[in-house]
């Protein structure tokens, strides 16, 4: 219902996601705009979603440093 209520409809997800099977799913690739995923993703996979249409968006994931929590004394 909310895909089908969209004006534009993007996916976020890692590369571990991708070309995997599921038993649950919320849309077809004829209805996502955009998918934002990580550089380590399957070219041959990225490739088959943009001709079907999907604007593929690459990140390059970078490690986030540590917050440090201070500690009262």
């Amino acid at each position: 219902i909310l895909v089908a209520g969209a004006r534009r409809v993007v996916v976020v997800a890692d590369s571990s996601k991708l070309g995997q099977v599921s038993l649950a799913t919320f849309a077809g690739c004829d209805e996502v705009d955009d998918l934002v995923t990580d550089s380590a993703a399957d070219r041959s996979t990225l490739d088959a979603l943009a001709d079907a249409g999907v604007r593929v968006h690459l990140v390059d994931p970078r490690p986030q440093r540590p917050q440090v929590m201070e500690t009262a004394s």
